[in-house]
């Protein structure tokens, strides 16, 4: 178990010290897969073109691990769609942030390469970790010579507890420049307190 542990930390520091490679994971639909089937779990509608199949961008949490990114994508592989995730090191997330630009840089290139530059794509980044990716990966599209239009799903908020705010005794805060009592004792010499 310690080894394997040990693998895993050893590719994500030599990623991020080499961004010639990106560690990505990309899964293509299967050539028999049904289009108009129905599945009767599906909440959603995706309206598929055969010869241009959406590409699905899945940019993962800080410090996520593939196996659990992959969960997610199957959600989309379900549905014969083809799905690519990337991870962005913790490494260049927190600390070598210039990196970013460079691994943004790369992806764009990497749906150049694999001729997706006219398919639909589809981004689903998940928390802090994938929105930082997904923003650098957007700078790079700004600056790519051939136009790629990108669409975002954005991750799901937590629902608010309250329909409406609590009622409170507290007094609202003194603007800026203004100086109220807010119930506050004056200060007091510390002789008198004894």
């Amino acid at each position: 178990m310690r080894s394997i542990r040990k693998g895993v930390v050893r590719t994500v520091l030599k990623m991020a010290g080499d961004l010639d490679n990106l560690e990505y994971y990309i899964k293509f639909p299967s050539p028999n897969f049904n289009y108009n089937q129905q599945n009767g779990e599906s909440d959603y509608v995706f309206v598929v073109n055969e010869e241009k199949i959406p590409v699905i961008l899945l940019f993962g949490w800080a410090g996520c691990q593939d196996r659990y990114l992959a969960k997610y994508s199957q959600i989309y592989e379900d549905r014969g769609l083809i799905t690519l995730r990337y991870t962005a090191p913790v490494k260049c997330l927190f600390w070598k942030r210039f990196q970013m630009i460079t691994i943004g840089e790369r992806l764009v290139k990497l749906l150049v390469d694999l001729n997706f530059e006219n398919h639909p794509i589809i981004v689903h980044c998940f928390s802090n970790g994938g929105a930082f990716l997904y923003q650098n990966f957007m700078l790079a599209l700004e600056r790519s010579p051939k136009p790629i239009q990108v669409g975002q799903l954005p991750q799901p908020k937590p629902r608010q507890a309250f329909k409406t705010l609590p009622k409170t005794k507290y007094k609202p805060l003194p603007k800026p420049g203004h100086q109220q009592n807010l119930g506050a004792q004056p200060r007091q010499n510390a002789s008198t307190l004894f």
